[in-house]
This record gives structure tokens, sequence and C-alpha cells, in this order.
């Protein structure tokens, strides 16, 4: 099973494209204590977006998603500037100390602030749709399936005519 770290916008991307539970179930994924609280946060509210933050909850609850309640360390803080927030950097301190060598992140502009960071600790920062592409290589998932589920995050996660929207076509091409 490969073990990835996920930040709160990689999970609630992974609600949204309706194959989360079964991404847990082929691969370990974690998450730091900011993340919790960040999912905690956007569940409060009543619309579509706290509805998949409330399922990503529930996958912690069943133990299907692995948290790691630690306290952020001052370490941590290091990594935080105007493209990197508090869960991001968790993120990335979790994959350091835990020898995780995957992070699932969609916030781009933190990606690209952590990337050359994370290429010298040896480890790779993903799109989300790395997850779904992981299934589909493992044959749990079919290439109609595949689609669908990136469908859905496009659509939803309103990515329409973006960078990550192309990064989703180019795979198809």
């Amino acid at each position: 099973m490969k073990r990835v770290v996920a930040d709160t916008s990689a999970l609630i991307s992974l609600a949204y494209s309706g194959y989360l539970d079964k991404a847990c179930e082929t691969i370990e994924i974690n998450i730091p204590a900011p993340v919790k609280i960040e999912l905690d946060e956007i569940a409060s509210y009543s619309d579509k977006l706290a509805k998949m933050a409330r399922d990503c909850i529930l996958l912690l609850q069943k133990k299907k998603i692995k948290i790691h309640d630690k306290p952020i360390s001052t370490k941590a803080t290091k990594y935080l500037n105007s493209k990197v927030d508090l869960g991001e950097a968790a993120c990335f301190e979790l994959a350091t100390e835990q020898n995780i060598p995957s992070i699932l992140m969609d916030d781009i502009a933190a990606a690209t602030a952590l990337y050359g960071l994370a290429l010298s600790k040896k480890i790779t920062i993903k799109l989300s749709i790395a997850a779904l592409i992981e299934l589909k290589n493992q044959n749990k998932m079919t290439q109609p399936e595949l689609r669908k589920g990136l469908e859905a995050m496009i659509q939803n996660r309103e990515w329409g005519k973006s960078a990550m929207e192309q990064a989703i076509q180019k795979y198809f091409e």
C-alpha cells in the first residue's frame, strides 16, 4: 500500500470525486492535526463543501484516514509564507518526520513554494488526481470511473479553464 500525506484541498477534491473512500482502501492517507482543524472549520457550514469536509471527517472517525495528533513544531512554522499555510506546512513536516514519500496537495502555489525543499528531502508533491490514477493503475477503477471522478473534481472545485483542468485533460490525450 502506498503512503501519502494529504492536505485539506486534496481530501476535499477526492471527496468531490466520489472515490475518497475507495482511495483509502488502496492508499494509506495520513494527515496532520492542522488539516483536521481545517476540515472541522469547513464542516461547520451548510454548503456542499461542508458536506465534503464531513465526509472526510467520517473517514477519519472510521480510521480509514490516519491522523497524526502531534502538535505542529516550530520547525514546521519556518515553511510558512504567503503561499504556504499551516496545514500545508504541517503536511510537509509530517511527510519528512514519518518518511512518507508523497504529499497530495491541490494548492499549486503552495506546491510550487515547497517543491525545491521537497525535492531535497526526496518527497514528491502530487495533485489529488494522482490518487485516482493510482486506483486506475491498480485496476481498482475503470477508465470511465476515472474520467467521471476527474470530471466531478473539475466541476465541483471550479477548475474549468485552469492549470488543473489542463493537467487532467493532458492525461486523457
